[in-house]
């Protein structure tokens, strides 16, 4: 299946997308239609070989920042605990955009490390507030 990807020689965020889209499809109306099961089941394995083929060429990267901060939670090469993970969800979460804290964030990260919706949200919740 992933040579059949390849050759659609289409950027694999969106075979990823697209793979995620399908298989929710997929999902649902095998849960809504039992008598449709087969044409269904294989859409739901399409999809999966979308999303498998996707993570595996583009990969999921966390940015420097985000890294860093799990792995002063996590120790390298050691297991990752349910505490661990919880730990890294809730200090994530705890800096929510546009707050004090993620203003503070931002002016400590390389301007060139800011994506413009950082910058439009910099700008509107730190700045002009």
């Amino acid at each position: 299946m992933d040579t059949l990807f390849a050759q659609l020689n289409v950027d694999p965020i969106i075979i990823l997308l697209a793979g995620g889209l399908l298989s929710l499809l997929g999902i649902y109306n095998i849960v809504k239609n039992g008598f449709t099961f087969l044409f269904w089941t294989l859409l739901l394995l399409l999809g999966f070989s979308g999303i498998t083929y996707g993570l595996k060429e583009k990969g999921i990267e966390l940015p420097p920042d985000m890294e860093d901060r799990f792995f002063s939670i996590v120790e390298p090469g050691k297991a990752v605990t349910r505490e661990a993970m919880k730990s890294f969800c809730a200090d994530v979460v705890a800096e929510e955009v546009g707050s004090s804290a993620w203003c503070q964030e931002q002016i400590r990260k390389p301007k060139s490390a800011w994506s413009a919706s950082d910058a439009m949200t910099y700008a509107d919740s730190c700045i002009l507030q």
